[in-house]
């Protein structure tokens, strides 16, 4: 049981935090409620945490960016030529 006076606070997690986290909601040993309510948060905050992480791995870049991503390709070796 956590007891807590004064005005209350946002907690911040780190990243390592809220990865541990997400991975233990995907175990399958318990549902994401229950690992919500052991760690003290609210269910909704691991499956918007999946979401931030899941972007975060894939790179993703927002829609309303004006870049394109761009992969350089090592340039293709030189084939010899046979004379004729």
């Amino acid at each position: 049981m956590e007891l807590t006076t004064g005005t209350p606070r946002r907690r911040s997690w780190t990243l390592a935090d809220k990865a541990r986290i997400v991975a233990e909601s995907f175990s399958g040993d318990r549902p994401a409620s229950e690992v919500a309510l052991k760690h003290g948060i609210h269910r909704n905050q691991i499956y918007n945490w999946r979401r931030e992480l899941a972007k975060a791995a894939t790179n993703e870049i927002e829609d309303d960016s004006p870049f394109v991503p761009v992969r350089v390709a090592p340039p293709e070796p030189e084939t010899p030529v046979a004379e004729p």
